[in-house]
């Protein structure tokens, strides 16, 4: 249960200061920050993925321009479709797409 409480508020963003700090006020749960680490390192918790593939990003941004037509913005594209890349990679993709036609 708590572990799960732990991923869910990791999942939306949140700093481990944060994360403890919400489960002491809205859980009751008090774990020092530096088990609060541990416990996101145990369950694979990290902010540095690997890269996604440059053909999953190229199809991502063919899927945006195929649905509304226009470019989301850069972090909501790849948080929509979860990947890891730089604003740099979708902004070449994106010009090689818009040549290509």
């Amino acid at each position: 249960m708590r572990d799960e409480i732990i991923e869910n508020y990791f999942s939306l963003g949140l700093t481990a200061p944060e994360i403890a700090l919400f489960l002491v006020s809205v859980h009751g749960i008090g774990i020092s920050l530096r088990q609060l680490k541990r416990i996101l390192r145990r369950l694979g918790c990290t902010r540095r993925r690997r890269r996604s593939y440059l053909n999953e990003v190229v199809e991502a941004v063919e899927e945006e321009l195929r649905g509304s037509g226009s470019l989301l913005g850069y972090r909501k594209c790849i948080n929509q479709h979860g990947l890891i890349t730089t604003r740099e990679v979708v902004r070449h993709v994106l010009r090689v797409l818009i040549l290509k036609g």
